[in-house]
């Protein structure tokens, strides 16, 4: 069953002082930042872009006593948020989300084989790894060429996966 996002953030600590100035629910910054954030926003202030253009739709579901938040609001918050309470609430609704509709978990990861050979500054090889979380199965991995970095590498990992995926569905 999907966890509703204001019950997963539901544990996370508040670090803000209860003074007057404190306006909005700590829940209420989480739940309307992630949304936003998934919604393609990149920074404080397109974040409460993203909540001033969703704010009918997101009163059905967040309390918004007192508008939208700034985009200073979201950044303190985010800035004196436990950010370990976050990914671990963050990390339950998207396991939630993809037990629910059957999807699996896949972890990018980039790791430096130290003992390989290779003539690069740092000597050895760089790989980013596509790994299913449920069934600890490499579904593919890519190296990083000398002078790139991990991001650079990631799109053609991910057409790799899309290339797989593609090869069994199509065996059905």
């Amino acid at each position: 069953m999907p966890m509703p996002l204001l019950a997963v953030f539901a544990d996370v600590p508040d670090p803000r002082r209860e003074t007057e100035n404190k306006l909005h629910l700590l829940g209420d910054v989480l739940a309307l930042a992630t949304c936003a954030v998934i919604g393609g926003a990149e920074s404080w202030d397109s974040i409460q872009a993203y909540g001033e253009t969703q704010k009918a739709f997101s009163l059905r579901f967040l309390t918004l006593a007192n508008g939208i938040p700034s985009a200073d609001t979201f950044e303190r918050v985010f800035a004196k948020v436990d950010p370990a309470a976050f990914t671990r609430a963050f990390g339950r609704w998207m396991l939630a989300a993809c037990e629910a509709t059957g999807l699996i978990p896949i972890a990018l990861d980039g790791k430096s084989v130290r003992g390989s050979k290779k003539a690069t500054a740092t000597g050895c090889l760089h790989l980013v790894s596509a790994w299913a979380t449920s069934t600890r199965l490499t579904l593919g991995q890519v190296s990083v060429p000398e002078g790139s970095n991990e991001i650079a590498v990631i799109p053609e990992l991910l057409s790799i996966l899309s290339r797989l995926a593609e090869v069994f569905t199509g065996m059905r």
